[in-house]
């Protein structure tokens, strides 16, 4: 389990959610150039992502359950849950080889290091920000869950994809589309369904 890129751990009462990341060179540098003390849009993102889902939230009887299996499947002993889970996130990040997070990724699988998720902060003509499987992972995810997003996110613990968010994307919303995106890489899909992400914006 420690090998994939998102890991979770269960102590009781808090959920960590540890995700190893590794940005393209322009997420190295502020999102306007102009400013050159600037913050760099890496830091930023690791910000949004960990406000994003850090906290406390109530505990339901989907999450109780979802708990109780998470457990169970790595036979952990089984506890009383309370009326709340903490999570926290943490973020690691790795410097990218030779400046290529695919590159970076690629050696790391093969010597059976930890893989990071990539993230890259990048121009953007037509696609918002996105999160998206590996090419060898896309198409065939449709046939396994029926769901139309699994022609481009077709996700899996060892491969839970990477993430673009484009250069021109406005710093007030930066963050929370951060921590969108890194929702897609924790494994959970948009509530509205569908591939027409990439073209509208989500209802509401």
């Amino acid at each position: 389990m420690k090998a994939l890129p998102v890991t979770l751990s269960f102590d009781g009462s808090r959920l960590r959610i540890d995700c190893l990341t590794v940005f393209n060179k322009r997420a190295l540098k502020p999102l306007d150039q102009g400013k050159r003390d600037g913050i760099p849009a890496a830091d930023l993102f690791e910000a949004g992502v960990i406000q994003g889902w850090s906290g406390r939230y109530p505990m339901t009887d989907e999450l109780s359950r979802a708990l109780h299996f998470f457990l169970e499947k790595r036979k952990m002993p089984v506890v009383s849950f309370g009326d709340h889970l903490d999570v926290q996130v943490q973020i690691r990040r790795l410097p990218a080889w030779r400046g290529s997070p695919a590159l970076t990724s690629f050696f790391r699988g093969l010597k059976g290091e930890r893989r990071p998720v990539r993230v890259y902060i990048r121009p953007s003509l037509l696609l918002p920000a996105h999160a998206a499987s590996p090419l060898f992972r896309r198409l065939w995810g449709i046939f396994k869950n029926g769901q139309i997003e699994s022609i481009g996110m077709n996700w899996s613990p060892r491969f839970p994809g990477y993430i673009t968010i484009p250069v021109n994307t406005p710093a007030y919303r930066f963050q929370g589309v951060a921590a969108h995106e890194a929702g897609h890489i924790f494994g959970l899909g948009d509530a509205y369904g569908a591939w027409y992400r990439f073209f509208h914006a989500a209802p509401g």
